[in-house]
């Protein structure tokens, strides 16, 4: 096309491409702070070349694509961290609730009430006939039954929240899969043959954003057909998006709590789920709390058992024999110990039935207080190891090493994904400078190519006026 017509049609294309550079940077700029937006630029080439006498020449510049630049490879390590840190950081936010509850340093809680009862005991042993001591002995008693159960119902409490939790992240991860499964669809459309779209890139930026929101609820897989849709797995690779279809997960009531338990069909796959949120929340629910109340109803068992059986056989005022200081439990093993801790209503309702001798019209003998008292030290826990304070102790820590080690694991996951984010930033994010950059180069080639415009309709004009007539 070496004729001034040709090259006219040079200078257009010229303008195009720079017009369609302008755009793309504008748009980038527009979505320099949308999540999930992958920088975008335009691909240009040189258009076919005609043969002319002197040999070939170019006729210009076409717009190939619009290319959204990714790093898939980046893309799969954000969403396979992902759920190692949503875990995490719900685990850590969950022990460290439970963690404030069993925190002594604030304000008084078992382990100071265990000390007050004994104490208590021991102080009635120097006066068993004491009216006095005898309330201080029954409030002290109350006071350290009431914290067990209150602390056995503060673990209720984290329990249900954690199932509530459970199904409330089954149905946002029902619902991003029904929208992931919609825009494959569409993604499928758009890059079909006859749409003439290369590639769906803000259809795949929304749908990347919404499998990178999925991953941080669950652990899933993902692999990307033919086609361009995604297919994610989930919880040991059973299919939860194909092509345009989503398969929902359900969750049913189990024995003997009613906690909740995750179905994919008929196949309870609770615990195939490994991360992100949904784990973090079974965990919790599961395995942490159920651990805690079963030290609470351990610790509870034995203090009503030892007590129970020394005081049964021992004489209160007026001779008063055959009493439980605490009310028994009904099992079976330690089970419900904790939330069933209480000082027997006979007892509450005479206090002279606290037992403190261990033989009958010997009011002042205080053999069985003194040996109720030397209790406190007694090591009847972890097979003869601890006594109750020890056994208690052990308890505190283990909630406050766990609550500690959820909290450096959600650090750790959490550099790493900061890491890859950044690294996926550098890629796939805008740039204001670079974009400022291209804004410049583009604004310069189209003035260049409507300069070069002008010339040839000039140089038209005047063949025009000079040979037209």
């Amino acid at each position: 096309m070496g004729t001034l017509l040709g090259s006219l049609y040079t200078g257009i294309k010229g303008l195009y491409a720079a017009q369609m550079g302008l755009a793309v940077t504008g748009n980038n700029i527009a979505n320099v702070n949308t999540p999930g937006y992958s920088r975008q630029r335009a691909v240009l080439a040189d258009s076919f070349s005609v043969q002319i006498p002197a040999g070939s020449i170019g006729t210009g510049v076409d717009v190939q694509k619009i290319l959204a630049v990714r790093d898939r490879y980046v893309e799969y390590r954000l969403i396979e961290q992902a759920p190692e840190k949503s875990r995490d950081e719900t685990l850590a936010s969950g022990l460290s609730n439970i963690d404030a509850m069993f925190n002594e340093t604030q304000h008084p809680g078992i382990q100071s009430a265990l000390t007050a009862l004994f104490s208590a005991y021991s102080s009635l042993a120097s006066q068993p006939e004491s009216l006095a001591q005898r309330n201080d002995v029954l409030t002290k008693g109350q006071q350290l039954t009431a914290l067990f159960r209150s602390r056995y119902s503060n673990l209720t409490e984290v329990q249900l929240s954690s199932d509530r939790a459970v199904s409330s992240t089954v149905d946002q991860i029902n619902a991003l899969s029904s929208q992931i499964a919609k825009l494959n669809q569409k993604v499928v459309e758009a890059e079909s043959g006859s749409s003439g779209i290369a590639t769906a890139n803000d259809l795949r930026d929304n749908r990347d954003e919404l499998v990178r929101q999925l991953s941080n609820l669950v652990n899933i897989s993902t692999t990307e057909t033919e086609s361009g849709a995604v297919t994610i797995g989930v919880a040991g690779g059973r299919l939860l998006v194909a092509g345009s279809n989503s398969y929902q997960l359900t969750v049913s009531s189990q024995p003997p709590y009613g906690y909740k338990d995750v179905f994919y069909g008929t196949t309870d796959i609770t615990s195939d789920v490994t991360g992100g949120e949904l784990a973090g929340h079974l965990q919790v629910r599961d395995t942490y709390v159920p651990a805690y109340k079963n030290d609470l109803d351990t610790l509870a068992a034995q203090i009503t058992t030892d007590v129970n059986a020394l005081h049964v056989n021992g004489y209160g005022m007026n001779n008063l024999i055959g009493y439980n200081f605490f009310t028994p439990w009904a099992g079976p093993g330690v089970t419900g110990a904790a939330t069933a801790f209480s000082v027997d209503p006979a007892i509450a309702a005479d206090v002279n039935r606290i037992a403190t001798s261990t033989a009958i019209n010997q009011p002042g003998n205080n053999d069985l207080a003194t040996d109720i008292a030397d209790l406190a030290t007694a090591l009847n826990l972890s097979g003869g190891t601890a006594s109750y304070s020890n056994y208690y102790a052990n308890l505190t820590f283990k909630v406050g090493s766990n609550a500690s080690t959820a909290g450096d694991n959600e650090t750790t996951e959490a550099a790493i994904l900061t890491q890859l984010q950044n690294q996926r930033d550098s890629i796939s994010g805008v740039s204001l400078d670079e974009e400022a950059a291209a804004m410049i180069q583009f604004q310069r080639g189209y003035q260049a190519s409507a300069q070069f415009m002008k010339v040839i309709d000039d140089l038209t004009a005047y063949i025009i006026s000079t040979f037209g007539q």
